[in-house]
C-alpha cells in the first residue's frame, strides 16, 4: 500500500507540473495575442484617424468653394 501512495503522489506531481506548464503556455499565448491586437488597433486607429481629417479637410475646402460660387466666384477689385 505505502508503493502505491508513493506513485499515486508522483503522479500528483507530475500532473501539476503538467498544469503549471499549460497555464504558462496559456499566459505566453495570451501575451502574444494581447500585443499582436494592440498593434493592429493602433494601426486601425492611425489611419482611421488619417482618413477622417483627410474627410474633413475636404468637406471643410468643398464649402468654402461653394460659397465663392454663390457669389460670383473670385471676387477681383480693380482700379477703374
Amino acid at each position: 500500500m505505502h508503493w502505491l501512495n508513493v506513485v499515486t503522489r508522483a503522479h500528483i506531481f507530475v500532473c501539476v507540473l503538467q498544469i503549471s506548464g499549460l497555464t504558462f503556455f496559456m499566459v505566453a499565448l495570451l501575451g502574444a495575442v494581447s500585443v499582436i491586437t494592440g498593434f493592429l488597433a493602433a494601426m486601425y486607429g492611425t489611419s482611421a484617424a488619417g482618413i477622417y481629417a483627410a474627410v474633413t479637410l475636404v468637406n471643410s475646402n468643398s464649402r468654402l468653394q461653394g460659397s465663392q460660387n454663390r457669389h460670383g466666384g473670385n471676387i477681383r477689385y480693380h482700379r477703374d
